[in-house]
């Protein structure tokens, strides 16, 4: 099974829209769809902000599964 992630990034006060679609682990998306979702969305972050530079200083913004599914609190430090 696959899910569509969206995650928008501010970079430099500019909002930047990132969209993919990943395989998840079906158990554990059964078991807990948020953070199945936020797990497979923090190691995408991870890696666009490895692979590209301006990404390391982006505060996010949004993330979203599936079009519908907000997941952002998981992912804001309060």
């Amino acid at each position: 099974m696959n899910i569509n992630i969206e995650v928008v990034l501010n970079v430099n006060g500019i909002n930047v829209l990132q969209k993919g679609t990943f395989p998840i682990n079906n158990r554990r998306f059964k078991e807990d769809p948020d953070n199945e979702a936020a797990f497979i969305a923090q190691e995408w972050i991870k890696l666009l902000r490895k692979k590209s530079g301006y990404f390391y200083d982006s505060d996010i913004v949004r993330v979203k599964y599936n079009g519908e599914n907000d997941i952002t609190k998981l992912f804001v430090e309060g």
